[in-house]
Protein backbone atom coordinates (compact mmCIF):
# COMPACT_ATOMS: atom_id res chain seq x y z
CA UNK A 1 0.00 0.00 0.00
CA UNK A 2 2.83 2.07 0.90
CA UNK A 3 4.22 1.85 -3.11
CA UNK A 4 1.03 2.54 -4.55
CA UNK A 5 0.80 5.90 -2.73
CA UNK A 6 4.76 7.33 -3.00
CA UNK A 7 5.51 5.75 -6.80
CA UNK A 8 4.59 7.03 -10.56
CA UNK A 9 1.70 6.03 -12.42
CA UNK A 10 3.38 3.59 -14.19
CA UNK A 11 4.90 1.50 -11.20
CA UNK A 12 1.42 1.68 -9.38
CA UNK A 13 -0.28 -0.03 -11.97
CA UNK A 14 1.94 -2.94 -11.52
CA UNK A 15 1.35 -2.31 -7.78
CA UNK A 16 -2.61 -2.68 -8.47
CA UNK A 17 -1.45 -5.80 -10.52
CA UNK A 18 0.22 -7.21 -7.70
CA UNK A 19 -2.23 -6.28 -4.91
CA UNK A 20 -5.11 -8.14 -7.28
CA UNK A 21 -3.28 -11.23 -7.83
CA UNK A 22 -2.29 -11.32 -4.09
CA UNK A 23 -5.95 -10.77 -2.82
CA UNK A 24 -7.26 -13.29 -5.44
CA UNK A 25 -5.14 -15.75 -3.77
CA UNK A 26 -4.46 -14.80 -0.01
CA UNK A 27 -8.36 -13.14 0.22
CA UNK A 28 -8.68 -14.06 4.09
CA UNK A 29 -5.41 -13.71 5.38
CA UNK A 30 -5.08 -10.05 3.13
CA UNK A 31 -8.93 -8.98 4.26
CA UNK A 32 -7.24 -6.43 7.11
CA UNK A 33 -6.18 -4.78 3.65
CA UNK A 34 -8.93 -3.92 2.39
CA UNK A 35 -10.30 -0.86 3.93
CA UNK A 36 -6.60 0.45 3.35
CA UNK A 37 -7.08 0.17 -0.28
CA UNK A 38 -10.27 1.53 -0.59
CA UNK A 39 -9.25 4.33 1.54
CA UNK A 40 -6.67 4.47 -1.19
CA UNK A 41 -8.88 4.92 -4.43
CA UNK A 42 -11.18 6.82 -2.80
CA UNK A 43 -8.26 9.61 -2.11
CA UNK A 44 -7.61 9.40 -5.68
CA UNK A 45 -11.12 10.32 -6.59
CA UNK A 46 -10.87 13.44 -4.14
CA UNK A 47 -7.50 14.17 -6.21
CA UNK A 48 -9.47 14.35 -9.34
CA UNK A 49 -10.50 17.77 -9.08
CA UNK A 50 -6.87 18.69 -8.34
CA UNK A 51 -5.66 16.62 -11.46
CA UNK A 52 -7.82 17.71 -14.02
CA UNK A 53 -6.67 21.74 -13.26
CA UNK A 54 -3.07 20.42 -13.33
CA UNK A 55 -3.40 18.90 -16.62
CA UNK A 56 -5.73 20.86 -18.49
CA UNK A 57 -5.62 24.21 -16.94
CA UNK A 58 -1.85 24.39 -17.76
CA UNK A 59 -2.00 25.05 -21.69
CA UNK A 60 1.69 25.70 -22.47
CA UNK A 61 2.42 22.43 -20.13
CA UNK A 62 2.83 19.20 -21.23
CA UNK A 63 0.06 16.74 -19.89
CA UNK A 64 1.47 15.16 -16.12
CA UNK A 65 4.86 18.01 -15.75
CA UNK A 66 2.65 20.72 -14.25
CA UNK A 67 5.72 22.71 -12.51
CA UNK A 68 5.70 22.04 -8.66
CA UNK A 69 2.41 20.40 -8.62
CA UNK A 70 1.81 16.71 -7.36
CA UNK A 71 2.03 14.80 -10.18
CA UNK A 72 4.88 16.36 -11.14
CA UNK A 73 6.86 13.95 -9.03
CA UNK A 74 8.96 10.54 -10.41
CA UNK A 75 9.36 7.40 -8.68
CA UNK A 76 11.41 7.67 -5.53
CA UNK A 77 13.53 5.18 -6.22
CA UNK A 78 17.25 6.32 -7.62
CA UNK A 79 17.54 6.08 -11.31
CA UNK A 80 18.59 2.64 -13.17
CA UNK A 81 21.92 2.10 -14.53
CA UNK A 82 19.96 1.40 -17.60
CA UNK A 83 18.56 4.56 -18.01
CA UNK A 84 21.48 6.52 -17.09
CA UNK A 85 22.97 5.02 -20.20
CA UNK A 86 20.47 6.36 -22.56
CA UNK A 87 20.75 9.65 -24.14
CA UNK A 88 16.88 10.05 -24.09
CA UNK A 89 15.44 12.54 -21.30
CA UNK A 90 13.80 10.83 -18.49
CA UNK A 91 9.84 11.46 -18.50
CA UNK A 92 8.21 12.83 -15.69
CA UNK A 93 5.39 10.49 -14.94
CA UNK A 94 2.46 11.97 -12.64
CA UNK A 95 2.42 10.81 -9.11
CA UNK A 96 0.11 8.02 -8.24
CA UNK A 97 -2.26 9.27 -6.44
CA UNK A 98 -2.85 11.82 -9.10
CA UNK A 99 -2.88 10.04 -11.88
CA UNK A 100 -6.03 8.98 -14.94
CA UNK A 101 -4.11 6.01 -15.28
CA UNK A 102 -3.66 4.43 -12.13
CA UNK A 103 -7.39 5.67 -11.32
CA UNK A 104 -9.36 3.93 -14.04
CA UNK A 105 -7.48 0.91 -12.97
CA UNK A 106 -9.51 0.82 -9.39
CA UNK A 107 -12.98 0.72 -9.93
CA UNK A 108 -12.30 -3.12 -11.19
CA UNK A 109 -10.56 -3.71 -8.29
CA UNK A 110 -12.77 -2.42 -6.00
CA UNK A 111 -15.97 -4.41 -7.45
CA UNK A 112 -13.92 -7.51 -6.92
CA UNK A 113 -12.68 -6.69 -3.44
CA UNK A 114 -16.38 -5.98 -3.08
CA UNK A 115 -17.94 -9.40 -4.00
CA UNK A 116 -15.09 -10.97 -2.33
CA UNK A 117 -15.25 -9.12 1.16
CA UNK A 118 -19.29 -8.30 1.32
CA UNK A 119 -18.80 -6.38 5.24
CA UNK A 120 -16.55 -3.43 3.38
CA UNK A 121 -19.79 -2.89 0.88
CA UNK A 122 -22.01 -0.89 3.12
CA UNK A 123 -20.11 1.30 5.16
CA UNK A 124 -18.04 2.27 1.86
CA UNK A 125 -20.66 2.65 -0.47
CA UNK A 126 -22.20 5.67 0.99
CA UNK A 127 -18.42 7.48 0.24
CA UNK A 128 -18.03 6.19 -3.41
CA UNK A 129 -21.06 7.48 -4.87
CA UNK A 130 -20.89 10.90 -4.16
CA UNK A 131 -17.05 10.60 -5.83
CA UNK A 132 -17.91 9.22 -8.52
CA UNK A 133 -20.72 11.25 -9.11
CA UNK A 134 -18.42 14.53 -8.58
CA UNK A 135 -15.71 12.87 -10.78
CA UNK A 136 -18.08 12.28 -13.61
CA UNK A 137 -19.22 15.54 -13.31
CA UNK A 138 -15.87 17.23 -14.18
CA UNK A 139 -16.14 15.38 -17.10
CA UNK A 140 -19.35 16.87 -18.47
CA UNK A 141 -17.81 20.60 -17.39
CA UNK A 142 -14.97 19.91 -19.82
Amino acid sequence: MHLLRVENEDNAVICLKTIIDLHRSYKQILESQVQPFIDIVQEMYRNMEQTVKDNFDNPGTPLGQTPGGPSALTSPRPVSPASELTDQPSKVLAKSLFSFKVLTECPIIVVLLFQTHRQFVNPNIATFIPLIIQVTQMEQQC
